[in-house]
């Protein structure tokens, strides 16, 4: 899953009008680690941390992206 997740869950954000950074700031999670642009790697913990946040279930995320 890896950066497919992130990236889905980055141009979802992007849909939806919800900044990037307001998210990783409430989050405590590093704003780069938020952005499709990145490489960063999103961990699991903050990747179901972020899906709770936003209401996302993790399963709904397409495996590829």
């Amino acid at each position: 899953m890896g950066n497919y997740a992130k990236k889905w869950l980055s141009n979802w954000m992007k849909e939806q009008n919800i900044l990037e950074g307001i998210v990783a700031e409430v989050l405590e999670i590093p704003p780069e680690s938020l952005s499709a642009e990145t490489e960063d790697k999103l961990d699991s913990d903050d990747l179901l941390r972020l899906c709770a946040y936003l209401h996302v279930r993790p399963e709904s995320i397409p495996l590829r992206y």
